[in-house]
């Protein structure tokens, strides 16, 4: 299964991490509108960084979508 990780702050990261090695489940897309695509730890990773959450959203080649954005950016 295919996953973008909504927040790639530390949250975000530390999921990144730990799915690395998933055999279920690869992390091929981020979305922060602060990341940096060429940030060595997604270039390690091989993830796709985008500050653009629809574009991210919309790609039929994500089958899921992790949520790591602090709370105060969820809606009640």
């Amino acid at each position: 299964m295919k996953a973008a990780v909504i927040g790639l702050g530390w949250w975000g990261k530390q999921i990144i991490e730990c799915l690395s090695n998933s055999k279920k489940i690869n992390i091929t897309h981020g979305v922060d509108p602060y990341a940096d695509q060429s940030s060595d730890f997604f270039i390690k990773h091989n993830v796709d960084v985008s500050q653009n959450f629809d574009e991210v959203i919309n790609n039929n080649n994500i089958d899921a979508v992790i949520l790591a954005t602090p709370n105060k950016y969820h809606e009640e």
